[in-house]
């Protein structure tokens, strides 16, 4: 089996565990300061913050081992909906089913803190991150020039290569050929709100956070696999 479709593989078992995947985006030390800022503007209750999250994901099919279609959208927002105050077993958002015109007018009456926007190609812009941490993990070793090289040529075989004093084995040249392009997908997930509600400024930190830690977990489950 070729190193991208098991480091794909372990990233599937990651995302597909939203019980782990919540605990490894909540204990990094940068949501301490969100969380203290959020308990401290509820009066140290535990309360739920109500938001809209309108999904408009089209999924993709990841190009590794049974080309799987996975909706990273849908597992963000699983993510964000299981997540839980520290030491409690209330949820920190409660996700209200709602339409884009009826989340407006809920937006209006401040009967929600913000709505999430996900869009279209959100799981495309995350394989383009999987395919760019795959590629540049294994150039960062190889050089891309050699990369290069070896896709075009059929290469050295299982040549070994000097490497920072050490001794480097070339993958095969199987496992090179099918080595991912990098793709510059760019996506932004909006985060609408009323600038004047405390509420939607709690709410929109939190989930910045949340979503900037899903992507670095990705990327770095995928180093480590």
């Amino acid at each position: 089996m070729k190193f991208v479709t098991i480091a794909v593989k372990g990233l599937k078992e990651i995302v597909r565990d939203r019980g782990l995947l919540a605990m490894t985006l909540l204990f990094p030390m940068v949501f301490m300061l969100v969380f203290g800022y959020a308990f401290g503007a509820a009066g140290g209750q535990n309360t739920p913050y109500d938001i809209v999250v309108l999904n408009n994901d089209l999924g993709a099919s990841l190009s590794y081992g049974d080309s799987e279609r996975f909706n990273f959208g849908q597992n963000f927002t699983q993510v964000v909906k299981d997540l839980k105050y520290e030491n409690s077993t209330v949820p920190m958002f409660n996700l209200i089913n709602a339409t884009r015109e009826d989340a407006l007018k809920l937006l209006m009456r401040r009967r929600i803190a913000c709505i999430v926007t996900i869009p279209e190609n959100f799981s495309k812009a995350v394989e383009a991150t999987i395919n760019s941490t795959v590629r540049t993990t294994v150039t960062s070793l190889i050089g891309e020039t050699a990369i290069q090289f070896l896709q075009q040529t059929g290469g050295f075989g299982n040549s070994t290569l000097p490497a920072g004093g050490n001794n480097f084995t070339l993958p095969e040249n199987a496992t090179l050929a099918a080595l991912p392009e990098a793709e510059n997908i760019t996506v932004t997930v909006m985060i609408e709100g009323d600038m004047g509600y405390i509420n939607f400024g709690i709410a929109q930190s939190i989930i910045r956070g949340v979503l900037s830690n899903y992507i670095e977990t990705i990327q770095s489950e995928i180093r480590k696999q």
